[in-house]
């Protein structure tokens, strides 16, 4: 027997599922972010991070070449257990993960020593991802999607006999 409250429930877990399985809803996958507001934005975190040519470490790591890189991958900083775990659990930081995690950290990676609640709006968080990218040069300036192609492109070999 179908209740209204199994209906609602019911679509409560579709309007969930779209929110957080649907990459066009994330706004800092969907939309590029603007470098010189994140950097703004990174104030929020300069009391622990560092980023650029004279970066080091502070209560936290620095942060250049952090795309493309494993949680955890410095071996010349003392990560958190959680962070360690989350590393060989083969987390990567990606604009999706970077995205997800800097919406929440405490729900990604739970038991750190992160105590920063967040970055809530979502074009906070893409123009915070593009003024990181600057500063990682795997990949840098383009935004992270799939292949088109996956193998050979389909070609007619009428046209390689010219």
């Amino acid at each position: 027997m179908v209740t209204v409250r199994g209906v609602r429930r019911a679509l409560w877990l579709v309007a969930f599922a779209l929110a957080v399985f649907d990459p066009a809803g994330t706004p800092a996958r969907a939309e590029t972010g603007d470098v010189s507001r994140g950097e703004t934005v990174f104030k929020k975190c300069r009391s622990c991070h560092m980023v650029g040519a004279e970066a080091r470490h502070r209560v936290g790591p620095h942060l250049n070449g952090l795309f493309g890189r494993s949680a955890a991958a410095l071996e010349d900083y003392d990560y958190s257990k959680a962070f360690r775990r989350a590393g060989a659990d083969g987390l990567v930081w990606t604009a999706e993960s970077l995205d997800r995690y800097l919406e929440n950290p405490k729900a990604m990676v739970s038991r750190s020593r992160m105590q920063f609640r967040g970055v809530k709006h979502g074009q906070d968080r893409a123009d915070l991802l593009a003024y990181l990218r600057q500063f990682s040069d795997n990949p840098r300036d383009i935004p992270e999607s799939a292949p088109t192609i996956v193998g050979d492109p389909p070609v007619d070999p009428t046209i390689l006999l010219i």
